[in-house]
């Protein structure tokens, strides 16, 4: 299995032989606290044949994941002397420990060309602002977990470290070490802007790959209220074709119980120290909702029309809407692509003076999102010069 590196022209991921690699992962942040290795094979093999990439799991966990054992009686850590976990102390002691568990979906995920983009641990473990924690890491104990957790993994070649996220351009742009940007455009919008935080990233210099590592979940409650209803697979469509046409180097999917690995409905206040927030339904359940079926179209769309990343081009609109019917527009390979969310027209700004060659045409087609079908447009107005 190659390892990943920046493409040519630092908007792209590639692999080691220089063929653009399109990021496509889904969130399971719990994969390895609450599954079997039965379970995490059933999980893996499913987003496999699905056509994912990458998946983003956190070896520390957010449900109590180092108090709580995993599906094997076992913890990642050791007690300290101030009673808490400790960081600096992993538990590899006698068979079956958490690392081996750890290890076993690692080396399952190579085996089936998926990468893991590995978070060393929940936030919460060092400031539980946003769940339980306990907070346990400390500059020193931090240090030494991190090299640790790095000279345990640093030959397998799916491994994508993590850091936290979230919008790492922020305060670690310009570091040498960061490759490229993530950010999370979240759950709390019902209408959905995760373009307009992309093209943030897009603009930096010195010129980074960005992706949405955490859009909006599907069957997640809207602004983590079930009264406003649940994000569908159309919400999950548009936030990812917004960022991709956005410049995105790929995007991440989520559902609401398979991050969670949820056994099942969770009904929860609606805060963010409830993780549970009304889940709807199991993980295995949810894998095949239809949002998460509709995603390889994502990747086939930009293997097929922009393998090195789109390039954003709001002039190829000459109007635009506003609001759910909001489109964007950007460059592929010897085309141009408009992203329309709801079916309205397509109001093209064409200047078209550099095809006056005799004979030039211009060809038009639609790309259905949930299929992949190519159809001729019917609902195009072109303005511009010929």
């Amino acid at each position: 299995m190659q390892r990943l590196r920046i493409g040519n022209g630092g908007r792209h991921l590639a692999l080691e032989d220089g063929r653009p690699f399109f990021w496509l992962g889904d969130t399971a942040w719990e994969l390895f606290h609450r599954l079997t290795i039965e379970d995490a094979e059933h999980y893996l093999r499913t987003r496999s044949g699905q056509q994912f990439t990458v998946i983003q799991a956190v070896v520390l966990a957010e449900f109590e994941g180092v108090t709580t054992a995993n599906a094997y009686g076992r913890l990642p850590l050791k007690t300290g002397a101030n009673g808490l976990p400790d960081p600096g102390q992993p538990d590899t002691d006698g068979p079956n420990s958490y690392w081996d568990h750890v290890d076993a979906i690692i080396r399952l995920a190579e085996s089936l060309d998926l990468y893991i983009a590995l978070l060393p641990t929940w936030g919460d473990k060092f400031n539980k602002a946003w769940g339980k924690g306990p907070e346990i890491f400390t500059p020193d104990n931090a240090w030494r977990y991190g090299r640790w957790l790095g000279e345990r993994y640093r030959d397998a070649p799916n491994i994508v470290w993590v850091l936290g996220g979230d919008s790492s351009s922020r305060q670690l742009h310009d570091e040498p070490w960061l490759d490229f940007n993530m950010i999370q455009s979240g759950h709390g919008e019902a209408i959905i802007s995760s373009d307009a935080r992309v093209l943030v990233d897009y603009g930096r210099e010195p010129v980074k790959p960005v992706l949405d590592a955490e859009p909006c979940y599907e069957d997640h409650p809207i602004g983590f209220k079930a009264a406003n209803g649940y994000f569908d697979a159309a919400d999950v469509r548009k936030a990812a074709y917004y960022a991709l046409l956005s410049g995105a180097c790929g995007h991440t999917y989520g559902h609401h119980s398979v991050w969670a690995m949820a056994d099942g409905p969770m009904a929860g206040a609606g805060s963010h120290g409830n993780p549970g927030n009304y889940i709807v339904m199991s993980w295995r359940d949810a894998l095949r909702r239809p949002g998460a079926e509709q995603m390889r179209w994502l990747r086939a769309f930009g293997e097929r029309y922009a393998p090195a990343g789109f390039t954003p081009d709001a002039d190829v609109l000459a109007g635009n809407f506003e609001g759910y019917n909001r489109q964007v527009a950007a460059r592929g390979d010897g085309c141009s692509v408009v992203y329309t969310p709801s079916g309205p027209y397509v109001d093209v700004a064409a200047d078209l003076k550099g095809l006056n060659a005799a004979g030039a045409r211009i060809g038009c087609s639609s790309y259905r999102k949930v299929d992949a079908g190519c159809s001729l447009p019917n609902r195009i107005r072109c303005r511009g010069e010929r």
